[in-house]
């Protein structure tokens, strides 16, 4: 996860954005943004590479005070 989304995901869960809505937000980013396309090559990368955005999402919203 690059630094910029990291700080976007990070700011949502300390203004109480919930922790569907935050993993729902990253994956339309991650969907539109002409970087990603790479991952969407292949389902099954696809597949692995949301999991650990949403794997990395889910620690940050538990680590965050």
């Amino acid at each position: 996860m690059s630094s910029e989304a990291y700080d976007q995901v990070s700011m949502w869960r300390r203004n109480g954005v919930s922790l569907e809505r935050a993993l729902q937000e990253l994956r339309n980013h991650i969907a539109d943004n002409p970087r990603e396309q790479e991952w969407k090559k292949s389902p099954d990368l696809w597949r692995r590479y949301m999991q650990t955005m949403a794997r990395v999402v889910q620690e940050i919203y538990q680590n965050e005070l």
